[in-house]
């Protein structure tokens, strides 16, 4: 699904997604890499953000179940670059 974030989400929603990214990975990312890592998500999770936002609660959970199950992985380098597709733990939505 190919959205733009703009339209549905502030700063408030990527703070939010930030959080549940630093509880998986321990490591501080970019507003442009959350949005790139949100474009990866199963549709079941973009669609509950576009609906209920991002600092919804049973959201956020999903997110971080679906993140630890991936096993996301990111590096303090990872905070330098922000591509996606170079991330060691990119996730690929085509894997659900």
């Amino acid at each position: 699904m190919l959205i733009d974030t703009e339209d549905y989400f502030d700063k408030h929603d990527w703070d939010c997604l930030h959080d549940v990214v630093y509880e998986v990975v321990g490591v501080n990312v970019e507003q442009k890499y959350l949005e790139e890592l949100f474009k990866t998500f199963p549709q079941h999770l973009i669609g509950k953000a576009i609906m209920w936002g991002m600092s919804d609660t049973e959201w956020r959970e999903d997110v971080y179940k679906f993140l630890n199950e991936q096993k996301i992985k990111l590096t303090p380098k990872d905070e330098e670059d922000t591509s996606v597709d170079e991330k060691p733990g990119a996730v690929n939505s085509d894997q659900n």
